[in-house]
């Protein structure tokens, strides 16, 4: 499973089975104003077996009212809990998600919404110039789109490994990494 987190706003997640270098997006679901423990429920009501499970960055931040992150309490209930690293840069991961769609067979009815949502993300506009801005809207559509921004970035090696991989490199082929 893939997660975007929110409380008054919407937590969406997506419910994928990679196969080679195939990704079968199966199944998605959003809802508002309910606690972690609604949606871990929700998770292992379906008769999906999961390996492990991608928070956003958010999920390691104390949580105000509660003596647990959403990653320990995730940790307690889900057995395989990964919290993705925050982008330096939101474009990218963009870039990222984009990238992911000829990868992808979704099935229309378990993901109609989700699939409704990514198809009205889009960026910020300025009302005044008419400029599109470098950030995308905050809005009913985002929580989805954060969610397959996990799956994309879920996909990625981190950054340190890609630079430790290059440093063993031998030393004719460290530049093409």
């Amino acid at each position: 499973t893939y997660w975007d987190l929110g409380h008054s706003a919407q937590t969406a997640i997506w419910f994928a089975q990679i196969v080679g270098m195939e990704y079968r997006i199966l199944h998605c679901y959003a809802n508002s104003q309910e606690k972690l423990h609604h949606y871990i429920k929700y998770v292992q009501s379906l008769p999906y077996t999961y390996a492990t499970h991608f928070f956003p960055h958010d999920a390691s931040h104390e949580q105000l009212g509660s003596e647990r992150t959403i990653e320990k309490q995730a940790r307690d209930a889900l057995r395989s809990v990964v919290v993705i690293p925050r982008v330096s840069h939101k474009a990218n991961a963009i870039e990222a998600g984009r990238s992911l769609f000829p990868l992808c067979y979704f099935d229309s009815k378990g993901c109609s919404d989700g699939i409704s949502a990514l198809r009205h993300y889009h960026y910020k506009i300025d009302p005044e110039t008419g400029r599109v801005s470098k950030e995308p809207d905050h809005d009913i559509y985002s929580h989805y789109a954060g969610a397959w921004l996990s799956l994309a970035m879920s996909l990625r090696k981190p950054r340190e490994k890609r630079i430790q991989q290059k440093q063993n490199l031998p030393r004719w082929l460290s530049g093409h990494v």
